[in-house]
């Protein structure tokens, strides 16, 4: 863990994935907040939640006849009960998740991906890294619109 600033490794992770989804005729837009302070988290985890919340959406966009594909990156500051949280959210416009497995994504092994296309590890051990920083992850999710993954982290650890 040491002092890092959220949105560069943001900026890291999308230099090394927007080909790939750029590919799948996917637009990224970013919404960076400039103002976001330095956080006390282990980077390198950081990048793999991020890296796990995309290849999701873009997974989730294809497939779907949608001509305007698009993922969003966004970074905010959130203050709830006077503590401050950092907020990493990744929302796309696909498929959504169904209701009945909203409850599941989270469960170990549980994916809705054919065989040869997840493990179903993804999310849970994302969520087990948010915790691991003190954090958690919230999910928003409507079939047919698409979904908002949100990774929320303490700002004082």
């Amino acid at each position: 863990m040491s002092d890092t600033d959220l949105n560069g490794e943001v900026k890291r992770v999308l230099s090394l994935i927007k080909y790939q989804i750029n590919r799948s005729q996917i637009r990224i837009i970013e919404q960076l907040d400039p103002d976001l302070p330095k956080l006390t988290i282990n980077g390198p985890q950081i990048q793999q939640v991020l890296t796990n919340f995309l290849v999701n959406a873009r997974d989730a966009l294809s497939g779907i006849g949608r001509e305007d594909k698009i993922i969003e990156v966004i970074t905010a500051e959130r203050t709830v009960n006077g503590k401050r949280w950092a907020v990493l959210s990744v929302r796309d416009n696909g498929s959504g998740i169904a209701p009945e497995n909203l409850s599941k994504i989270f469960t170990p092994f549980f994916t809705s991906k054919e065989a040869t296309k997840g493990t179903g590890l993804g999310l849970s051990v994302c969520l087990g890294i948010a915790e691991s920083h003190q954090g958690t992850i919230e999910v928003d999710s409507k079939p047919g619109e698409g979904s908002t993954f949100s990774l929320v982290l303490p700002i004082e650890p």
